[in-house]
């Protein structure tokens, strides 16, 4: 897809989320949602992910 919109937040992990992960409830956990679109602006993609903050960085490279 061409593009797509991101949002990442930090937020506490719930009873569900910490049992997944193997993390104690209320740690803390990165959450990302996207939308992505095809070339029309239709959005095509949902996606929801949550990672454990301990085990994710984010890398970028910004250019002019």
């Amino acid at each position: 897809w061409p593009r797509a919109d991101q949002r990442v937040c930090a937020q506490a992990a719930d009873v569900r989320i910490a049992e997944l992960l193997r993390i104690a409830p209320g740690d803390p956990v990165l959450k990302i949602t996207r939308i992505s679109f095809d070339s029309s602006d239709v959005p095509r993609e949902y996606t929801v992910s949550v990672y454990r903050s301990d085990f994710y960085f984010l890398e970028m490279s910004l250019e002019s």
